[in-house]
Protein backbone atom coordinates (compact mmCIF):
# COMPACT_ATOMS: atom_id res chain seq x y z
CA UNK A 1 0.00 0.00 0.00
CA UNK A 2 2.98 2.43 0.52
CA UNK A 3 3.62 2.88 -3.03
CA UNK A 4 -0.16 2.51 -4.15
CA UNK A 5 -2.04 4.80 -2.35
CA UNK A 6 0.46 8.13 -3.66
CA UNK A 7 -0.12 6.39 -6.83
CA UNK A 8 -3.75 6.73 -6.84
CA UNK A 9 -3.59 10.47 -5.00
CA UNK A 10 -1.32 11.67 -8.09
CA UNK A 11 -3.82 10.05 -10.49
CA UNK A 12 -6.93 11.67 -8.42
CA UNK A 13 -4.68 14.84 -8.32
CA UNK A 14 -3.79 15.07 -12.58
CA UNK A 15 -7.21 13.87 -13.83
CA UNK A 16 -9.67 14.93 -11.31
CA UNK A 17 -11.02 10.85 -10.76
CA UNK A 18 -11.42 9.27 -7.74
CA UNK A 19 -11.14 5.36 -7.07
CA UNK A 20 -13.77 4.81 -4.62
CA UNK A 21 -12.74 1.46 -2.86
CA UNK A 22 -15.29 -0.77 -1.29
CA UNK A 23 -14.52 -4.35 0.65
CA UNK A 24 -15.67 -6.24 -2.69
CA UNK A 25 -15.57 -3.76 -5.30
CA UNK A 26 -14.06 -0.26 -6.54
CA UNK A 27 -14.60 1.79 -9.01
CA UNK A 28 -13.60 5.30 -10.82
CA UNK A 29 -15.94 8.50 -10.04
CA UNK A 30 -15.35 12.12 -11.53
CA UNK A 31 -18.42 14.12 -10.18
CA UNK A 32 -21.29 11.07 -10.38
CA UNK A 33 -19.67 10.35 -13.60
CA UNK A 34 -18.38 6.92 -14.42
CA UNK A 35 -18.76 6.70 -18.10
CA UNK A 36 -18.35 2.93 -19.20
CA UNK A 37 -15.61 2.52 -16.78
CA UNK A 38 -15.90 -1.35 -14.99
CA UNK A 39 -15.85 -2.38 -12.17
CA UNK A 40 -12.91 -3.99 -10.14
CA UNK A 41 -12.50 -5.65 -7.09
CA UNK A 42 -12.20 -4.32 -3.76
CA UNK A 43 -9.24 -2.89 -1.74
CA UNK A 44 -9.22 -6.49 0.11
CA UNK A 45 -6.27 -6.85 -2.25
CA UNK A 46 -3.76 -4.97 -3.57
CA UNK A 47 -3.75 -6.64 -6.98
CA UNK A 48 -7.01 -5.21 -7.53
CA UNK A 49 -6.13 -1.89 -6.71
CA UNK A 50 -3.62 -2.26 -9.11
CA UNK A 51 -5.45 -3.62 -11.95
CA UNK A 52 -7.96 -0.40 -11.57
CA UNK A 53 -5.16 1.99 -12.25
CA UNK A 54 -3.70 0.36 -14.96
CA UNK A 55 -6.84 -0.02 -16.51
CA UNK A 56 -7.86 3.55 -16.17
CA UNK A 57 -4.63 4.99 -16.95
CA UNK A 58 -5.09 3.50 -20.23
CA UNK A 59 -8.74 4.31 -20.63
CA UNK A 60 -7.86 8.28 -19.90
CA UNK A 61 -5.17 8.34 -22.06
CA UNK A 62 -7.10 6.94 -25.25
CA UNK A 63 -10.18 9.54 -23.59
CA UNK A 64 -8.81 12.59 -22.78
Amino acid sequence: WDWIMPALITIGDNTGWTLVMEENSSYWCNEGQHDDLPEFGGYNSPENIWEAMVEFSEWYAENK
